[in-house]
């Protein structure tokens, strides 16, 4: 099954003409969920062509623009589209207000129910549990409400093997006992043990997002060796006092962070629109961690 992440917008602060600010499709076993929403992204959801009318829960790290000025207008839209399930929204406390001022404002309504879960930005916290994956807030180090996601699928049930089924003509019917642990017994009375049946499924996978954050080491601890880290990157190590002053980190640190939480891939994003490309970025990153890569909008990542 999928475990995916598309980036829709990968800009901080300001979007332009070729690029977007903050907004991320996650897509964990055919469950869609978005993660921001920043000036843009509707465009975005058009152009790369994702499913954003089966988005289920839509995650927000924080209430500056680049992360939440598209959402007013999805939630619209959604509406003018006629959905009818309902949506969930997660964020920092002050979303629930943000949200409802704006449609009284505009004397709207939504088509849909909306069900909105202020988080604690000071601690993590389970947000979702699905049968499938769970989904934990992790408190960043912003100026501020701030908190990332971490998305961790659940263990699957064992493979049966399919030449076991045919071989020893096992009924249909008896196969979610088996996955779940039994085992069987044939025609001539002998046992087949759960190990002899199946085969064991692959580890769960994680993948956490960290935007916007100040370099804070107690965060690994939470997304210690995570598939996937996308940790925000928006300035060069040579500005390091602007990082500190806007609560940001700089290449260097997302990589040092990455080292320093023993994950698996590193992802950076929210980049200062002063630097043209993200190859300098991108290379800082790596030298203190060299499985990193830059986030390019439209691209998928598989988890």
């Amino acid at each position: 099954m999928r475990f995916e992440v598309s980036i829709l917008g990968s800009n901080a602060a300001l979007p332009t003409y070729k690029s977007f600010t903050s907004a991320q499709f996650l897509n964990i076993r055919e469950h869609y969920c978005l993660i921001d929403c920043g000036e843009g992204c509707q465009i975005a959801v058009q152009r790369y062509q994702v499913k954003a009318f089966q988005i289920k829960d839509i995650f927000i790290s924080h209430l500056h623009g680049d992360h939440v000025l598209g959402l007013m207008g999805l939630l619209m839209s959604f509406g003018l589209n006629q959905r009818q399930k309902k949506l969930r929204l997660y964020g920092p406390k002050g979303i629930r207000e943000w949200v409802e001022v704006q449609m009284r404002l505009m004397n709207a309504y939504l088509s849909y129910p909306l069900e909105i879960r202020e988080c604690d930005s000071e601690q993590s916290e389970l947000l979702l549990d699905t049968p499938s994956f769970q989904v934990f807030s992790l408190p960043l180090a912003h100026r501020v409400a701030c908190q990332g996601f971490l998305f961790k699928e659940k263990l699957a049930y064992p493979n049966m093997r399919k030449d076991r089924i045919l071989e020893l003509g096992i009924p249909y019917q008896q196969i979610p006992a088996i996955k779940a642990g039994g085992g069987f017994t044939d025609a001539e009375g002998k046992f087949w043990p759960h190990e002899e049946l199946c085969t064991p499924p692959p580890p769960p996978r994680t993948y956490a997002y960290c935007s916007d954050t100040a370099f804070h080491p107690p965060l690994a601890e939470l997304i210690r060796g995570v598939d996937l880290l996308y940790h925000e990157a928006t300035f060069l190590h040579e500005l390091l006092k602007n990082a500190k002053k806007t609560g940001h980190s700089t290449a260097k640190q997302a990589g040092e962070m990455a080292k320093l939480a023993e994950v698996k891939k590193l992802l950076i994003g929210h980049f200062s629109t002063r630097y043209q490309n993200t190859d300098e970025l991108l290379r800082e990153a790596q030298s203190e961690f060299a499985e990193t890569a830059a986030a390019e909008e439209g691209k998928t990542y598989s988890i």
